[in-house]
């Protein structure tokens, strides 16, 4: 591979202020400049929103000799470097981390996992190429000459202990992607060394050796594609489009689930929900589900949220007892409202009874006296989003179009967050498929889109 730059620390790649960052990192006798020179030019162009760098440090060939010259670190005093570079500048910066890995630097990028959780919860994306995840054999035999080999023993303390620690991780404090990736002519690393610690969703092989699987010429090569489709691979019902800003706010997520999921039972309604709500965009929804329904005691608020999650689920697997319980528990939620006079509360609930109704049962008699209700509780001025919106989708059950697309431009005028326009153009799709007339679905669901700028965020 050439002569090699032993100097540890961070090389820069490119550096523009972005607001997220890959971080390069090499593997044992690699080098942080020309480990990557083949790879990370490819990613380059579809990551204009990202900065790039290279972690190195010192692994040589030659022997250690520890007490009397030098010998390289260990794995674990690698990790601590790492730690180190990212709580300070320049990449304590950014709100989100990735990690490319090769080899050895995987396992030095999971050691640092388990051993600090404000280091875990900044690395949304880790992509492990040919890392001895399980420990390498071939080393028990050279292991007394290199520290780093002794590290990387299958049989010794520090995989053992590795092993240990990552499966002891809560899911939210292990990277939101992970893909672990192994060269099919790899030797050193063989494929069932690098994957069978993982689940074998996350696991694949590329062509190539140890070394080779990282020689890339193109953007479309299978090894850089794991990169770049995971980083821009969409996630959660509202992510943002933007693979940045959507990193950056899947370490948001895990950060409050990271805060808040101890003392769960303790927590206010609001703060409740921002935890199931979070741990649904994470893709965690059955744990949101039991952990809702582990709280039926709480509020008209937490027994929507618990429907909703219920109804989303329908509409993802389409399993009539999802449907049958969200109903059960919007409807016992809406009559609970009704009789507190909480007309909010009462539309809230009324207008999901309503979807259901017709969509689901469909039950248009049903569902045009709800949202006829649901119009009345709203009443003539609601102040925020969610009401006018409401008031939009009471109108397109009762078939009055017009009506319903200026309620919903005020809705939009009021400018909510992307994953309130998300939620609300998902419930207008499903209406407007009730339509008979695929033409006038079409249509329709033309000026919804421009109504909603969807297409800037597609």
């Amino acid at each position: 591979m050439g002569k090699t730059e032993n100097r540890s620390g961070l090389k820069r790649l490119r550096y523009n202020n972005a607001k997220a960052a890959v971080v390069f990192i090499h593997g044992f006798t690699g080098d942080k400049s020309l480990t990557w020179e083949n790879f990370y030019p490819h990613i380059e162009e579809e990551l204009s929103g990202w900065d790039l760098w290279t972690f190195g440090y010192s692994s040589k060939r030659g022997l250690d000799i520890p007490r009397m010259w030098a010998a390289d670190a260990s794995i674990d005093r690698l990790s601590v470097l790492l730690q180190s570079h990212a709580r300070r500048k320049p990449l304590s910066e950014y709100g989100a981390l990735v990690i490319v890995s090769h080899s050895m630097g995987g396992l030095v990028a999971q050691k640092a996992i388990v051993d600090d959780p404000n280091f875990a919860l900044r690395i949304s994306h880790l992509f492990l190429y040919g890392t001895p995840s399980n420990g390498l054999t071939i080393a028990g035999r050279i292991k007394f000459w290199k520290r780093q080999l002794r590290d990387m023993n299958a049989s010794g303390s520090f995989i053992q202990q590795l092993r240990y620690d990552w499966n002891g991780l809560a899911q939210h404090q292990k990277p939101y992607h992970l893909e672990v990736i192994a060269g099919e002519r790899d030797e050193l690393v063989p494929v069932e060394t690098a994957h069978k610690p993982f689940p074998r969703e996350v696991c694949s092989k590329v062509p190539g050796n140890h070394v080779t699987m990282l020689n890339c010429t193109e953007s479309q090569d299978l090894a850089i594609r794991h990169v770049l489709d995971g980083i821009n691979s969409g996630s959660g019902p509202t992510m943002p489009i933007d693979s940045a800003l959507r990193a950056i706010k899947i370490n948001t997520y895990r950060e409050l689930v990271h805060n808040y999921l101890p003392d769960q039972e303790g927590l206010d309604d609001g703060a409740f929900v921002d935890l199931v709500l979070a741990l649904e965009e994470l893709g965690q929804q059955k744990k949101a589900i039991e952990l809702l329904e582990q709280q039926h005691s709480r509020g008209t608020d937490v027994a929507g949220v618990l429907a909703g999650r219920l109804k989303r689920r329908w509409l993802d697997k389409r399993q009539v007892k999802d449907a049958e319980r969200a109903i059960k528990n919007y409807q016992s939620a809406y009559d609970l409202s009704l009789r507190k006079a909480n007309d909010e509360q009462a539309a809230y609930h009324g207008i999901n009874l309503a979807f259901l109704f017709l969509v689901y049962r469909k039950d248009k008699d049903k569902a045009r006296n709800l949202a006829t209700e649901v119009i009345k509780h709203c009443g003539d001025a609601p102040v925020d989003h969610w009401g006018r919106a409401t008031i939009g989708e009471a109108y397109l059950i009762l078939g009055d179009v017009e009506q319903s697309l200026n309620w919903y431009k005020a809705a939009i005028n009021l400018k909510p967050q992307l994953r309130d326009v998300g939620s609300m153009f998902e419930q207008v799709v499903e209406y407007i498929k009730q339509m008979p007339d695929r033409t006038e679905q079409e249509q329709l669901k033309l000026r919804i889109k421009n109504l909603f700028q969807i297409n800037k965020h597609e």
